[in-house]
């Protein structure tokens, strides 16, 4: 400060001069650190809209459907599809065992049905059962050969495993097929 003491005392006009240029720039400085915390401020707002409208992870799928028409990613031991007017069905193999494990979440109750179109022994239709994760169910509601039962929750599993099948007795073994069927529902219970 005194250096502009000093130079107004030589040159009023020199000392204006060099604090108009000093005022000068300090308003550039000052425009620039205005420019600069815009551009902070939008940066912000933008991560702040981004974090706010970020997709939520949809929720897991708790219904699967297979049409025996569709291609077979699912069970082992099944035939290709026999497919003809009014009617679709695949057969299981002599095992009579029919299973696969699915992603669905186990925290809900689901209700499963099974569309059988054919049985080639009385036999087979009277031992028909499913166990999903192990566990025997009954099936609550037979109509026309759709079997149709609950699945209780069990939050503890990780995917829901399911077997539906027939009991092959020794007599019967020699057949190559066990059953067949043309759709499986499974579906949340209300």
């Amino acid at each position: 400060m005194s250096g502009l003491y000093q130079l107004y005392d030589a040159s009023p006009e020199e000392c204006f001069k060099e604090l108009g240029d000093t005022i000068d720039g300090l308003k550039a400085q000052v425009a620039e650190l205005v420019r600069r915390s815009e551009l902070l401020e939008n940066l912000v707002d933008g991560v702040v809209k981004s974090l706010a409208t970020r997709p939520v992870a949809a929720p897991p799928p708790t219904s699967w459907t297979y049409d025996v028409r569709l291609p077979n990613l699912y069970f082992k031991d099944v035939f290709e599809p026999e497919i003809g007017p009014g009617f679709a069905k695949r057969w299981v193999s002599g095992t009579g065992i029919l299973k696969t494990s699915l992603r669905l979440p186990r925290n809900v109750q689901y209700d499963f049905a099974i569309q059988v179109v054919d049985f080639p022994l009385p036999e087979y239709e009277e031992t028909f059962y499913i166990q999903v994760d192990g566990r025997r169910y009954n099936w609550l509601k037979t109509e026309n050969r759709k079997f149709q039962t609950i699945i209780l929750e069990d939050p503890s599993a990780t995917e829901l495993d399911f077997e539906v099948g027939v009991i092959v007795s020794p007599q019967t073994a020699e057949k190559n097929v066990s059953f067949s069927f043309s759709e499986i529902q499974i579906r949340k219970h209300p």
